[in-house]
């Protein structure tokens, strides 16, 4: 009987333990999660770029930025349901006075 209870309680704690797992991977919300590449014209020095970036890094739903000040290209992941690539370059053009615009707009796979 005591092997039987002992049994049990794993069972039960492996299975709510997946299903913690399940519920915590789909509450990351990867499937929002989309890529675009920015194109910011003008940038002439380190200061431009850190401003540029700490524009991108305040805008709503973008959770990661990868500027590279050389070819003035910021590649954003942001979630889809919070903004756009549109409403990104637009934000940071308003706030920099850097031209910016949309160069390539990537929906992550959803298998990731």
């Amino acid at each position: 009987m005591k092997i039987f209870k002992i049994a049990l309680i794993c069972l039960i704690l492996t299975a709510t333990s997946g299903l913690l797992f399940a519920v915590s991977a789909n509450l990351s919300g990867d499937n929002d999660k989309a890529t675009t590449v920015i194109k910011v014209e003008g940038m002439a020095c380190s200061s431009c770029a850190k401003r540029v970036e700490a524009t991108l890094n305040k805008e709503a739903g973008v959770s990661s930025v990868e500027l590279d000040a050389e070819t003035g290209l910021a590649t954003i992941t942001y979630d889809k349901d919070e903004t756009t690539p549109e409403k990104i370059a637009q934000n940071v053009t308003k706030e920099t006075y850097f031209e910016s615009k949309v160069v390539k707009d990537v929906q992550k796979d959803k298998s990731q």
